[in-house]
């Protein structure tokens, strides 16, 4: 009697084994059917289409603005060319990672045309696709420490800016600022690395050693790629704990102060 009850149990725990061990499976497949499949060729097209734009400098990566007759133009902020196309690919992104591969292709081709007027309108102003680099060279070369720019710059012509040295090498964007304690801008967060900030590191610099290109939106930093490559980088965190803040500055102020001089 005891062993028919005991081997009644033994079944009735195994079938719920297995019951449990279904739900999961199904589950776990409904879920995987839920998450949509990421674009994988629209996302190998937008790398494609950022690097490009990086290399023959204009677009995403290149030259902020434009005006008449010639490609200059002050600030731009939020509405820079370089920061709507930045925006609107930023968007056929958000199509590719939820699989929605035609939107994100459509986004692309918008893209391509963007490109091809700010091409057409630097030509028409005198500057040929072969000297954009150059030309724009030619305004870091001019770029002044923020301390000397005439006026106030806005926040919004901060965030979102390229950073960039004097070789034109494309170090990031600017992420976020870092104020003092008495309100004043101390660092500027420049992302550094990753794909549209997945995978990227902050890397404070402090807002007095960057100079100001109006005309391009662009802030320059005045140092190597390489050894930017090899500074310090946060986590936003550390900025809300003031110890482990004032610890950090003095590494981040060593680095700049060592490399910067000169």
């Amino acid at each position: 009697m005891i062993s028919n009850r005991l081997a009644t149990s033994v079944t009735a725990v195994a079938l719920l084994s297995m019951t449990n061990a279904s739900a999961q499976q199904t589950q776990q497949a409904q879920q995987a059917q839920q998450q949509p499949q990421i674009a994988e060729q629209c996302m190998a097209d937008i790398s494609e289409f950022a690097q490009q734009s990086v290399e023959t400098g204009y677009g995403v990566g290149g030259p902020a603005g434009y005006g008449e007759p010639a490609p200059v133009g002050g600030w731009y902020g939020t509405y820079g060319p370089r920061r709507e196309m930045s925006a609107v690919l930023a968007a056929a992104e958000v199509f590719a990672r939820n699989g929605r591969e035609e939107a994100c292709q459509n986004v692309l081709a918008e893209l391509r045309d963007m490109q091809e007027q700010r091409l057409a309108q630097l030509e028409e102003a005198g500057i040929p696709p072969e000297e954009v680099q150059s030309w724009r060279q030619e305004l870091l070369v001019r770029a002044q420490p923020v301390s000397e720019v005439g006026g106030n710059i806005r926040i919004e012509n901060v965030l979102g800016a390229d950073v960039r040295n004097l070789r034109d090498d494309d170090l990031g964007d600017i992420k976020d600022v870092i104020l003092d304690q008495e309100g004043d801008l101390a660092y500027v967060l420049v992302g550094r690395g990753g794909f549209f900030g997945v995978g990227e590191d902050l890397v404070p610099v402090r807002w007095q050693d960057l100079r100001a290109v109006p005309d391009a939106d662009t802030f320059v930093l005045d140092i190597e790629e390489d050894v930017f490559e090899q500074a310090p980088a946060v986590d936003r965190d550390v900025f809300a704990d003031s110890d482990a803040y004032a610890q950090r500055r003095v590494e981040i102020d060593s680095y700049w102060d060592e490399h910067l001089q000169g």
